[in-house]
């Protein structure tokens, strides 16, 4: 929580928190990984759609969407 309160890098081997665009359904938020899965957190982003942090599961091949803010995340796998 202090490295990401401080805009510090989460994990030794990550750049930080992913942000961009909230995800819809025409356009979910896309996560690129070499894995068929991923888990992501979810706090809805700014706003009257923010909560607290919610973890899921993103498999590829697939869209999920975040039952508290209705953010839609989609796994793009990628070559490592």
């Amino acid at each position: 929580i202090d490295a990401y309160e401080s805009g510090s890098s989460v994990y030794v081997t990550n750049t930080g928190v992913l942000r961009g665009p909230f995800g819809t359904e025409s356009n979910p938020f896309v996560i690129k990984s070499a894995f068929s899965s991923r888990i992501v957190g979810c706090t809805g982003g700014a706003g009257d759609k923010s909560h607290e942090l919610l973890w899921h599961e993103v498999r590829s091949n697939e869209t999920i969407v975040c039952m508290a803010c209705g953010q839609f995340f989609r796994l793009e796998q990628v070559d490592a």
